[in-house]
């Protein structure tokens, strides 16, 4: 007789759909074997009906008290439970375990709440094992971070196959929650009128209680396509540009796509990965406000145009304007050398970086237009860690951002556990600033030639 698992979790138009749905990931991953059983309340909007498509078992109970769920496992008996529920905590949990000591209890957490508990699951990419310390009891098994986080097989396969920048209209992906508890798909669609060459694909539930409106926008607007219950995700989110979603459990999967993001936090229990997100650089919002995200939008679409071409490969033309620019005092007076570097100079440092594996510079293209250069130098692959560099061509204004998004998005693609260094003179404020918003933090100061410079990191 295979084991059993009763899984405790709801889903409804007012709460929201996502632990079921990572709870069913978790059954898949972690339950292969086992007889899966979800106790689950009736509530508007519920999604039932995606436990039963996955051949699960489902049992009602009415009240949804914790004495009725009691109940349940004395009638059931089963080896383990998994809670997944905000509305249950750490004095349900010791009566369970005093009631029931010898089955298994898992508890699923987001905010590192007290429990009392076998086994306590955080699988967000923030999740760390040091703030539960003093609560959940000794003997508590903690399993955290990336390494337990439920990525359905799906994403691992749709993430081979992602789509190419620059490849068909600029595709937006809304994912702001099965139920959209927020009312945010309409206005964000309607921000979205104004841009042009755009197609939006929102995704949501049954239990979403605007289902209705959304269907009639959409249905208005040829590039707007509405998905209800898809088993699609996986494959919309890779041929995605960009993907504007909640903090919440489905942040992990776009982490894991790679796909470029802008987060809308919208409910207490996304504070903690929107302030991992924040720590590290994302886009993400404090509620919804619709100029900021068109800017944030209009960054990405300058972002999906960028080119890189390393120095080796420029020609003549483009690396004699790199030297231009290079030598130009605006740019020179920030540099470790400001002496006027020579034809030859160039030349000889160019061709040094053909066989420099610890250096890596490009020249940065929007469109078919030069607008600076990104470099990454002293590269550590044992400390993980290496030195970055920028400079704009000096007669262009509000590259900055677009350089340093360029970096990150390289470097994290490239190095993904590197922490990155930047060396700024004292004085140069608009760079410090710049390294500032992208998450650098101030580690030091060190003299060179009589000057101090100010050393900043940011671990990705």
């Amino acid at each position: 007789m295979r084991p059993l698992v009763l899984f405790r979790a709801d889903s409804s138009s007012t709460i929201g759909t996502g632990h079921i749905m990572r709870d069913l990931v978790l059954a898949k991953r972690d339950f292969k074997e086992w007889r899966v059983v979800f106790a689950t309340r009736e509530l508007p909007g519920q999604i039932d009906h995606k436990i039963e498509a996955a051949d699960y078992e489902v049992v009602k109970f009415p009240d949804g008290k914790w004495e009725s769920f009691l109940e349940l496992v004395a009638k059931l008996r089963p080896q383990a439970i998994v809670i997944d529920h905000y509305g249950i905590g750490y004095e349900e949990e010791r009566v369970f375990k005093e009631r029931f000591p010898d089955i298994t209890l898992m508890v699923l957490d987001d905010t590192y709440r007290r429990h009392h508990c076998d086994i306590l699951l955080n699988h967000n990419v923030y999740a760390d094992t040091k703030r539960y310390e003093g609560l959940v009891p000794e003997r508590c098994e903690l399993r955290c971070g990336e390494a337990y986080t439920l990525i359905r097989e799906e994403f691992h396969r749709a993430k081979r196959e992602k789509k190419t920048p620059g490849d068909g209209p600029f595709r937006v992906l809304l994912a702001m929650g099965g139920a959209d508890t927020a009312q945010l798909n309409l206005p964000i669609l309607e921000m979205l009128e104004s841009f042009e060459d755009i197609e939006a694909h929102v995704v949501t539930t049954s239990a979403n209680r605007h289902l209705d409106a959304l269907q009639a926008w959409t249905e208005k607007r040829p590039w707007g396509h509405l998905h209800i219950e898809t088993d699609a995700m996986a494959r919309l989110m890779a041929q995605s540009d960009l993907v504007i979603a909640t903090p919440s459990v489905t942040m992990n999967e776009v982490l894991f796509m790679e796909v470029p993001f802008v987060a809308v936090e919208v409910a207490d229990n996304q504070k903690e990965m929107g302030a991992y997100l924040r720590k590290r650089g994302y886009w993400v919002m404090e509620g919804f406000d619709a100029s900021i995200l068109q800017n944030l939008i209009m960054q990405e679409l300058r972002c999906s145009k960028v080119s890189l071409t390393p120095f080796t490969a420029l020609d003549p033309q483009e690396s004699e304007l790199v030297r231009s620019w290079r030598n130009d005092p605006r740019v020179r007076q920030w540099m470790l050398n400001e002496e006027i570097i020579t034809p030859q100079q160039h030349r000889r440092f160019v061709e040094s970086l053909a066989e420099e594996e610890s250096k890596r510079y490009f020249l940065v293209q929007e469109g078919e237009e030069a607008v600076g250069v990104i470099d990454f130098t002293g590269i550590d692959l044992e400390a993980r860690r290496c030195e970055i560099g920028l400079y704009a061509d000096p007669d262009r204004h509000g590259l900055g951002n677009l350089l340093m998004e360029t970096i990150l998005r390289y470097a994290k693609k490239v190095w993904p556990d590197f922490t990155l260094v930047a060396e700024v003179f004292e004085g140069n404020e608009k760079a410090i600033h710049l390294y500032e918003r992208f998450g650098f933090e101030k580690r030091g100061q060190k003299e060179y030639n009589g000057r101090r410079l100010i050393v900043m990191e940011r671990r990705l």
